[in-house]
């Protein structure tokens, strides 16, 4: 798994964010994103 290093180590650094869902004080659900820099658009988006 070490493609997916990029997007878990260290997490918590200042551009990850974190959504954390919970029903009655128990968690139920989470979801995660990093910032990575710039967004990347292929060329078949571009001439679509």
């Amino acid at each position: 798994m070490s493609h997916w290093r990029v997007y878990i180590e260290d997490f918590g650094k200042a551009d990850d964010w974190c959504l954390v869902v919970e029903i009655k004080e128990k968690i139920v659900g989470a979801a995660w994103v990093r910032i990575l820099g710039l967004p990347f658009i292929d060329i078949c988006t571009l001439t679509e």
